[in-house]
């Protein structure tokens, strides 16, 4: 039978176990992704894409084409335009889509007290908008409990909005229809929320139900949820995660692949998967087991292999090594080299 921690106990504190600072977001954000190589992100791309692609999504439903090449024909006119030409040409989304316009502005904006004055603006228009509402609560809650429950109220009105039927069918998917990113936002806040507050069972129900959603993990949701389940113990839960994802070759996912060996009694198969995680980044290993402490607090972009990807992994799984102490004193009794 496995063993599961008391989820309700105190939480091992990473920071110092890492010596790494942990920032505590103050409103929705984005997930940590791998850098496009020679290519800087920008938020306000992405969302302007998504408000494109919202206004498409409105249009393509005004329209009755015959056949798939008519529908690609439509589309083809909008290809290598600019973005506000693109947006000025598609129709006006009524006061729902200036609410989420007002939304995406608050997002983006520096100063706080204007990105909440931008929200409740938004809300003003349409009490619906759910990142204008989660921006609204990140600034009105006076704890981080209060947060989680206007954070709850916030996700079952969306919930309700949305209607079952429509959740149901768009399942799988979720990601790929633009109107339904702000409540998968909207998740990705609320499991961070619960993450600083340690309420680990919850946390972990959100991501599943986020995987649940849209399992291509466009949010990157698998990593942190691995971690979690070999944290408190849930094996064939982390096995399941491995298997669905079983091309993934991130350092995330193979050094948890061998605490997971090794928590399963495979000190052969541990000692395997050992000598794999540590070639795909042997940075690891000397930030796992201290022999090496981390040159960077924060980490928004990494390159696989590299310290940067290390600390992203270590950042994910210390707290489960650390969980599982016997673990880590075989981890530093190894050589991984041989």
């Amino acid at each position: 039978m496995e063993k599961k921690r008391d989820t309700r106990r105190k939480p091992i504190d990473r920071r110092k176990a890492t010596g790494r600072k942990i920032k505590k977001a103050a409103a929705p954000q984005r997930a940590r992704q791998e850098a496009p190589p020679g290519e800087t992100a920008i938020l306000s791309a992405r969302l302007m894409t998504e408000q494109i692609n919202r206004a498409l999504s409105r249009a393509i439903g005004q329209q009755q084409f015959e056949s798939i090449d008519d529908l690609n024909a439509f589309l083809a006119r909008f290809t290598d335009r600019p973005m506000e030409e693109i947006l000025a040409e598609l129709p006006d989304g009524g006061p729902g889509e200036k609410a989420q316009e007002l939304a995406y502005q608050a997002m983006e904006e520096p100063d706080s007290d204007r990105a909440f004055e931008l929200a409740r603006q938004a809300l003003a228009i349409d009490p619906d908008c759910l990142d204008a509402a989660m921006l609204v609560a990140a600034n009105e809650a006076e704890s981080l409990e209060e947060l989680v429950q206007r954070i709850r109220a916030i996700i079952e009105r969306a919930e309700g909005v949305m209607g079952e039927d429509y959740l149901n069918e768009s399942r799988g998917h979720f990601w790929s229809i633009a109107e339904t990113r702000p409540y998968m936002r909207a998740l990705s806040f609320q499991a961070d929320r619960l993450k600083d507050l340690a309420w680990i069972d919850e946390e972990i129900e959100t991501y599943e139900k986020m995987l649940d959603l849209n399992p291509n993990d466009n949010q990157g949701v698998r990593d942190p949820l691995l971690g979690l389940y070999l944290e408190t113990g849930r094996l064939d839960d982390a096995r399941r995660l491995l298997e669905f994802y079983a091309d993934a070759d991130s350092a995330v996912f193979l050094w948890g692949r061998v605490l997971e060996r090794f928590l399963s009694g495979d000190l052969k198969g541990a000692a395997t998967a050992l000598r794999k995680a540590h070639h795909q980044n042997r940075h690891v290993f000397d930030y796992m087991t201290g022999r090496k402490r981390p040159s960077r607090t924060e980490v928004e972009y990494y390159s696989p292999g590299q310290p940067s990807e290390a600390l992203v992994c270590l950042d994910v799984l210390i707290t489960a090594w650390i969980a599982h102490r016997e673990a880590l004193a075989w981890l530093r009794a190894q050589d991984p080299k041989k």
